[in-house]
Order: C-alpha cells, then sequence, then structure tokens
C-alpha cells in the first residue's frame, strides 16, 4: 500500500507541478472534505471541488511553484479500503529555494479500485 499511495501522490505533485487544476480536482473524492485556518470547508459537487483547486493553484503559481517536493512521507490503513496519509511538503521554485514546508494529512478511500482523497487537512 505505501508504495502505491507514494506514486499516487507524486502524480498529485506533479499536477501541482504544472497548474493541472482538473487533475488536481480529480484526485479527491466528491463530496469532499478539506480543513484549514481552523475552517472546515465541505465541498459538494466536482465544481466546487475544481473551483476551491483553482484559487490555490492560483496562489501557487503566483508563489512561481516549479515542484511540489514530498520531505516526508508516512501511511496507515484504515480497515480494507482505507488510509490515512501524513506529508510534509516543501514546495519550490524553479531555482531549487524552498517556498514553505508545510505537513498535509490525508483519509483515503478506495472506489472501484482507486484511490480518493476523502478529507485533507492542512497542519498548521
Amino acid at each position: 500500500m505505501t508504495t502505491d499511495l507514494r506514486e499516487y501522490f507524486e502524480e498529485y505533485g506533479r499536477a501541482h507541478d504544472v497548474f493541472d487544476t482538473k487533475c488536481i480536482a480529480g484526485f479527491f473524492h466528491c463530496p469532499m472534505l478539506t480543513i484549514r485556518q481552523g475552517k472546515v470547508i465541505l465541498l459538494e459537487t466536482p465544481e466546487k471541488i475544481f473551483e476551491f483547486y483553482a484559487k490555490l493553484v492560483e496562489g501557487y503559481r503566483e508563489m512561481q511553484l516549479a515542484r511540489a517536493a514530498i520531505s516526508a512521507f508516512s501511511t496507515r490503513p484504515v480497515g480494507p479500503n482505507g488510509a490515512i496519509v501524513d506529508i510534509l511538503w516543501s514546495p519550490s521554485r524553479a531555482d531549487g529555494s524552498v517556498i514553505t514546508r508545510f505537513h498535509q494529512t490525508y483519509n483515503l478511500v478506495s472506489v472501484d479500485g482507486q484511490w480518493k482523497i476523502a478529507v485533507s487537512t492542512r497542519v498548521e
């Protein structure tokens, strides 16, 4: 499971690298929750998920994101069809300078054999 999920999140990171909001939105279960800055946000439709991540992607573009690098990765199963993944992200610019570092925790479910992020929590 760890290798499978690591590859999943490497692909998720690459979608950020090229600012592909449609691809990013495809990683999420619908509906999904995101928790950021003490706020719980329910995204109930594919359109709401796309709109939310389009705003984030624009912020990444403004920060000159070149690579969404994973610095630390851990996973644990949650029953037969779920997993929790903790990631330390270290996004960087083209010159290699790190923009920021942050932890994100993801709760995933397997839907028809494909992982989908159901909850994304930004650890402040």
